[in-house]
């Protein structure tokens, strides 16, 4: 049997309150965001119990209450809110304000946190209507985008791409880019590309691929090439064993170098380890990894705060 099915038995111990407390906190750990439905079923009294528990955790001295701490409550909530029903109810039950206030008061980890939480919240329709109406979030929001006044980067990136979800950033443009995202990558890894692309496309971010632009050049593949490289904002570099065979690939990231454009690296094949050129371009930057074990979507939410954040450094 497995260890879900033995907890999910817990939620019935009506007697034995503290025993479902933490079956509660230990569930949304362990099942996916389809498996989460589980916990709706006692009329959504469970999923509010635990949003009354982030509540008290926070309200208490150094933030811990029987035993847990907020940091470990709000990763329960944030992978509750993979689960759309879920998503709703957190609506339903003022979480934008609990998390004004983590954001406002909080220490860093908490704050990073309760932003991802509203990450997952921003991906929804009927959230961002609720999101964007809150104008004392999204101000505190815009404050944390803006670097002189805040220096945590990866809460700024998250902070940004939720602005631009909703529709409150202050860019003007449909797209937040300026230019274009150049893709840099091998045909012989064109599912995963043309997934990213067709998700990046939808956020409304202008793209340059080859399969769709190159054809809108002068016919030279190599100045055609080299122009898309010098109009990108960000240059995605999709790293596999065939990129580094690749001698095209070759010249677009070492071109993206020398004009010091910012790039993102992305590995796309599984336990590939840059070498060679490569290896010496990516150095030690940290990479978006769609070839391990990280769901895709997750994997497809940080390359976007990546990007968006990227282009908040440039302008």
């Amino acid at each position: 049997m497995k260890v879900i099915d033995v907890l999910q038995k817990f939620l019935t111990f009506q007697k034995h309150p503290d025993v479902r407390k933490v079956v509660l906190l230990a569930l949304p750990l362990l099942i996916d965001k389809t498996d989460a439905d589980i916990l709706t079923a006692n009329d959504s009294k469970d999923i509010i119990n635990i949003l009354k528990m982030a509540h008290e955790t926070w309200e208490c001295k150094n933030h811990t209450h029987e035993g847990f701490s907020i940091i470990e409550i709000l990763k329960v909530l944030h992978n509750l809110c993979k689960n759309e029903k879920i998503r709703v109810i957190f609506l339903n039950n003022n979480i934008l304000d609990f998390i004004i206030d983590i954001l406002q008061n909080g220490v860093s980890e908490q704050k990073a946190i309760a932003a991802l939480i509203l990450l997952e919240l921003a991906f929804n329709p009927e959230s961002i209507v609720k999101i964007k109406e809150n104008k004392k979030l999204v101000e505190v929001l815009r404050k944390i985008t803006t670097k002189k006044e805040y220096e945590d980067n990866s809460l700024m990136s998250v902070s940004i791409q939720v602005l631009y979800l909703i529709g409150a950033s202050e860019n003007p443009e449909d797209s937040p880019i300026k230019g274009h995202i150049m893709i840099s990558y091998c045909h012989a890894d064109k599912d995963t590309v043309e997934k990213v692309v067709k998700t990046l496309q939808e956020k409304k971010l202008t793209v340059w691929v080859d399969t769709q632009d190159m054809a809108k050049g002068n016919g030279d593949i190599y100045d055609t090439m080299a122009k898309a490289v010098q109009n990108a904002q960000v240059v995605v570099v999709f790293m596999s064993e065939a990129y580094t065979n690749s001698e095209n690939c070759k010249f677009e990231a070492e071109y993206a170098t020398r004009l010091k454009k910012k790039k993102i690296f992305v590995k796309v094949q599984e336990k590939f380890v840059p070498t060679d050129w490569l290896g010496l371009l990516a150095g030690n930057n940290l990479y978006h990894d769609f070839a391990g074990k990280v769901p895709h979507d997750q994997v497809m939410n940080n390359l976007i705060a990546a990007i968006l954040y990227e282009y908040n450094q440039v302008i």
